[in-house]
């Protein structure tokens, strides 16, 4: 039984967030970067960031003072890219392999911090009020509308990717 919400966001997160690092992971670096079928600009790799770093900027603006994860663990330097770089930004096309790995290992540490923030967060502080929102809006209602609409769109998005890229339908645990 779930005692609070965040419980069954966390339930339902954790196993999305490993089904995409598997689906990451099995990706060749070629394919990981290569164009994507009537997707002019776009990669697999450049959607993969896309969540992530929405992820980190809203971590970003809720919990860690404004900074990034990208920024604060100096991921930007092993990525050559900063937390403002679109999904569609031409260098996903050209990443190496060491960018694509430490893309990958970006991607799991936001993964887990998001998780961490959500399970660690005070109920009290889920209810406080966040200024400069449309509406004061709670950081709750903040950080779990987010999590819920950008999991859901990116993952499906990104599995439907990764079928495409290895021609097979993905495993959903």
């Amino acid at each position: 039984m779930y005692t609070d919400i965040r419980d069954h966001v966390l339930a339902t997160l954790k196993p999305v967030h490993l089904r995409l690092l598997e689906q990451a992971g099995a990706l060749t670096h070629a394919q990981a970067v290569s164009e994507l079928p009537g997707e002019p600009g776009h990669a697999f790799a450049g959607d993969f960031y896309h969540l992530a770093g929405g992820y980190d900027q809203t971590l970003a603006f809720l919990v860690n003072d404004g900074q990034s994860i990208l920024e604060r663990d100096f991921w930007d330097d092993r990525l050559g890219f900063d937390i403002a770089t679109p999904d569609d930004d031409p260098l996903f096309l050209s990443l190496t392999d060491e960018q694509w790995t430490a893309l990958k290992e970006y991607c799991a540490a936001i993964f887990a911090e998001m998780e961490a923030v959500l399970a660690a967060i005070p109920a009290e502080q889920l209810a406080e009020p966040v200024p400069g929102t449309h509406s004061n809006d709670p950081m709750g209602l903040l950080l779990i509308s987010y999590i819920v609409a950008g999991t859901s769109t990116h993952a499906g998005e990104l599995s439907a990717l990764y079928a495409i890229l290895v021609g097979k339908r993905p495993d959903h645990h």
